[in-house]
């Protein structure tokens, strides 16, 4: 749980800051380019890996939208997992305050009737263990839920990784295509 939540406010953290940048950079005003062609820039990148670049930033984008997206879902799965926790706690003590009025029923009975109040019991315990073994179930269908939820955002992180690396490649191929171009 340690690791999940550590994970979750670093992936915030991440989050704030790519929002921060967007956002400065949507404040800046946009300055107009000018027309020129290739021929009379000649340290200028060739339009091929300009737009190879450009389709590498597109797919960075909708990776990390993509792991917004995985976030949000993990996020959802936390809470459904503490409502269903709160539902246990809350199980357990119905339980806790049944056991304690069979057991008050149990002593009255005892003096006249010993055989319902075992049967009462009984009933009341299978009850509450049919309950408690479906909060189980469903805390395990959870668990499972968000280990599979885990997996998938390392992967995404993974791939947004390797994109990342292949785009500073690329971009380092286009500084040296560029200062080659100029010599």
């Amino acid at each position: 749980m340690r690791a999940v939540a550590f994970t979750q406010v670093l992936l915030a953290v991440a989050l704030v800051g790519l929002v921060a940048d967007r956002i400065t950079g949507w404040m800046t005003p946009v300055r107009p380019s000018l027309s020129v062609t290739q021929a009379e820039v000649p340290w200028a990148a060739p339009i091929g890996e300009v737009t190879k670049l450009e389709q590498q930033l597109v797919e960075l984008s909708r990776m990390q939208a993509k792991t917004v997206e995985t976030i949000h879902t993990q996020q959802q799965g936390m809470a459904q997992l503490q409502r269903t926790m709160a539902k246990l706690s809350s199980t357990q003590e119905t339980v806790a305050a049944s056991v304690l009025t069979v057991k008050q029923e149990l002593k009255q009975r005892r003096k006249g009737m010993g055989r319902d109040a075992a049967r009462m019991t009984r009933a009341v315990m299978s009850i509450t263990q049919r309950e408690q073994e479906d909060l189980e179930a469903e805390i395990h269908s959870l668990i499972v839920g968000n280990e599979r939820l885990s997996k998938e955002r390392a992967d995404l992180e993974q791939h947004n990784q390797d994109l990342k690396n292949r785009l500073q490649s690329a971009g380092e191929e286009v500084s040296k295509a560029t200062v080659s171009d100029r010599e």
